[in-house]
C-alpha cells in the first residue's frame, strides 16, 4: 500500500469569529500551566527556558515572569478585539475601556496593574510544540505602544501566538468567567473543562501539576 502524505495545516487567514459573549482561546493555553491558576503574589520567575506541565501532545517551554489567569483575561480580550483584523494589523483601545471590559475598576492602581500585565505578555518567551511536529516560538504574546497622555494602546498580536489557533481552540463563556474572578484555580478549571467536548475525571495531583 502506498503511504499518503500528511495533510499540511493551512495558516489562518484571520481569527475565527466567535459571539460577543464568548472569548476564543487556543487549547494550548487552556490545557497547560502556561497561564497558571495562581494568585498574583504567588508568581515565580523562570530564569531559563523551562518545560511546563501540559496534556499529552503539547509541549510548552517558557522563559520569563509566570503568567496567570488575569494575564489570560487581558490577552483574551485583546484577541477578541483583534478577531475582525487580518494578521499583522494592530488594534487600538484605551486602558479605561479594556479595564471596563474585564469588569475591573478604572483607578490608578488598576491602570498600573494593566501595565504590568502587558509587560509580562509582551516580554515572555514562549515555545510550543504540537505532537512533536511543529514548534512555534515567539518573544511575547503581543507587541504594543502606549500613549502616556491619552492612555491608549496600539497592539498587535504576534504571528506565532495567532498560529496557536490552527491546532484547536475553545470558546470561553465570559459571564461565567467574570463570576469566578479572584478564584484562579476555578478559572483554570473552567478553561480546561471547556476545552473538552466530554470532560473526564482528573486526579488532584494532575490538576495541581497542569494548573501550575
Amino acid at each position: 500500500l502506498k503511504k499518503s502524505k500528511p495533510t499540511k495545516v493551512q495558516p489562518l487567514a484571520t481569527l475565527p469569529h466567535w459571539p460577543a459573549g464568548m472569548r476564543g482561546t487556543p487549547n494550548a493555553c487552556l490545557r497547560s500551566a502556561l497561564f497558571a491558576g495562581v494568585q498574583g503574589n504567588e508568581r515565580i520567575a523562570y530564569k531559563k527556558r523551562t518545560l511546563l506541565a501540559a496534556v499529552e501532545g503539547i509541549e510548552v517551554r517558557y522563559l520569563g515572569v509566570q503568567l496567570n489567569q488575569s494575564d489570560l483575561d487581558v490577552w483574551m480580550q485583546i484577541v477578541h478585539l483583534s478577531r475582525m483584523q487580518l494578521p499583522g494589523f494592530s488594534v487600538t483601545f484605551s486602558a479605561h475601556a479594556l479595564l471596563m471590559a474585564l469588569g475591573r475598576s478604572t483607578g490608578k492602581s488598576q491602570h498600573e496593574w494593566l501595565k504590568e500585565s502587558m509587560a509580562r505578555l509582551g516580554g515572555a518567551f514562549v515555545e510550543i510544540t504540537f505532537q512533536g511536529r511543529d514548534t512555534f516560538g515567539e518573544r511575547g504574546f503581543l507587541r504594543y505602544h502606549r500613549d502616556e497622555v491619552t492612555h491608549r494602546y496600539v497592539v498587535e498580536v504576534t504571528e506565532s501566538m495567532l498560529r496557536l489557533f490552527e491546532d484547536g481552540y475553545t470558546y470561553i463563556e465570559l459571564e461565567q468567567r467574570r463570576k469566578l474572578r479572584k478564584h484562579p484555580l476555578a478559572l483554570w478549571l473552567q478553561g480546561f473543562m471547556s476545552s473538552h467536548a466530554a470532560p473526564y475525571p482528573l486526579k488532584i495531583n494532575t490538576i495541581h501539576r497542569l494548573s501550575g
